[in-house]
């Protein structure tokens, strides 16, 4: 995150806001029975051609775990897909120590749908493999972080993986009975540096171990995509920057009837949507939507634009979203057409859009923050009155002065540190803090960061 400093004019004032352009009217297809993804670019409309969404098992997170709410060590799985068998991952409750002898009989009892783990789709650090988590600030579902003493050989600040997991290809139809068709024993094994994942997993039946070795290092994706059946990595998605929303198939609420798999939008990590009901979207005035409306969760746009009237599908009237997109611009959005499912065609999805307000460019000094490019409080708020400072650092740091502040301006702890560049972690000690709010600042020669921390 780069910090800027502006030394504003007094105009600048008189201009924050540009008046709402014309509405714009766009289609996209996700091919036939909605199986390819589409990336998608308020500004500049479809990112690159449609992905086929199903040459891929499982992924990978590339985001930074210095990324709010959306940064950690999410391993997600391709549960949701319309176009052959899904993937359907269980907890098989053992340990490592028995990757080589898990057999079927190991197996009964913990399969079928209730049992399944999910992909949460409100945060891309939450995908399937992470659903088992103990809620430990340190337990990721399928590993635990550690600071230091890391088992198993591994260097400190990694997340070293110990659970064991069932990952299936099941396909149904209509209701009918499911049909497996291959299934494997899982080990994530680690996450190194926050970049080298190491996974293990063998066939059922087989003593063949395959080993996924996956670099994120300098990625510019959320993720990195792997194939079980061809065992190549894959790199699907657009850069990052260069998309606000997917259009995707995905676990999610349905109605009444509870989880179902859903075609519906998911947006960028570097997005904010609020949704706004009951009026007309060109009658709602973006100025009256408060800042805490928008949100980051990924599926708040979701699915429920649309609704299954009978044998076809109908469109939520009056609901629109305003979409503050990653260079801070506002955009309104909503759905005019969802194609009925029928025949071999193409599915296409139809949505006008209108930018609302446009940001306006920095005027005068800018000081950029040229040496730390993220800074997070985890857990937070804190946990048993401990959490963490999490720095990325681009190069040494000497002298940093870390102060932390009470919202009456008291400062309750003031040092110095050295910090070497890289993913850096500093555990502080808020059991002596009276509940509340405070913000942390890290500055020094070139930078100068600050976050809200939270002690209950």
């Amino acid at each position: 995150m780069k910090l800027k400093y502006t030394m504003a004019v007094g105009a600048l004032a008189l201009a924050t806001a540009s008046q709402a352009q014309s509405w714009i009217a766009d289609t996209v297809s996700m091919g036939v029975n909605y199986v390819d993804n589409i990336y998608y670019s308020l500004e500049h409309g479809q990112s690159g051609p449609a992905v086929p969404e199903t040459n891929w098992h499982i992924a990978v997170q590339a985001i930074s775990f210095a990324v709010p709410y959306h940064g950690g060590a999410g391993i997600w799985t391709n549960e949701a897909r319309k176009n052959g068998p899904s993937v359907k991952l269980y907890a098989l409750g053992k340990n490592a120590t028995e990757f080589m002898t898990i057999a079927a009989a190991d197996t009964v009892g913990k399969t079928g749908a209730a049992h399944a783990l999910h992909n949460d789709t409100s945060s891309y650090a939450n995908g399937a493999f992470n659903a088992a988590a103990t809620g430990s600030p340190f337990n990721y579902g399928w590993g635990n972080y550690y600071m230091a003493g890391a088992p198993g050989g591994y260097p400190d600040h990694s997340v070293v993986g110990d659970t064991l997991f069932l990952l299936n290809f099941e396909a149904s139809s209509m209701g009918g009975p499911v049909t497996i068709s291959k299934s494997y024993v899982f080990w994530p094994r680690a996450l190194v540096n926050g970049n080298e994942w190491t996974l293990y997993y063998r066939e059922l039946g087989s003593t063949d171990v395959d080993t996924i070795s996956i670099s994120t290092a300098g990625s510019d994706k959320l993720f990195k995509y792997y194939n079980l059946e061809t065992k190549q990595v894959l790199d699907r998605e657009p850069a990052r920057t260069s998309w606000d929303f997917v259009f995707s198939n995905y676990m999610d609420l349905y109605g009444s009837q509870g989880l179902q798999g859903v075609t519906g939008v998911l947006q960028n990590y570097n997005v904010s949507v609020a949704q706004a009901d009951g009026t007309a979207p060109g009658s709602v005035d973006y100025t009256t939507i408060p800042a805490s409306n928008y949100d980051s969760a990924l599926n708040t746009i979701g699915n429920d634009w649309k609704f299954l009237n009978g044998m076809s599908w109908s469109l939520t009237e009056n609901r629109s979203y305003f979409i503050k997109v990653l260079n801070g611009d506002i955009w309104q959005v909503y759905f005019d057409y969802f194609a009925t499912q029928s025949g071999t065609s193409f599915r296409r999805i139809g949505l006008q859009k209108r930018k609302v307000y446009t940001k306006p460019p920095p005027v005068g000094i800018e000081a950029v923050n040229a040496f730390v490019s993220n800074l997070v409080v985890v857990p937070n708020p804190s946990v048993n009155g401990v959490t963490n400072l999490l720095v990325d650092v681009k190069q040494d740091l000497k002298n940093a002065q870390l102060t932390i502040v009470d919202l009456n301006g008291r400062v309750v702890m003031k040092t110095v540190k050295d910090i070497k560049s890289g993913f850096r972690q500093i555990p502080l000690n808020v059991s002596q803090y009276p509940a509340g709010i405070y913000m942390i600042n890290l500055s020094g020669a070139g930078f100068n960061t600050t976050q809200k921390m939270v002690v209950k």
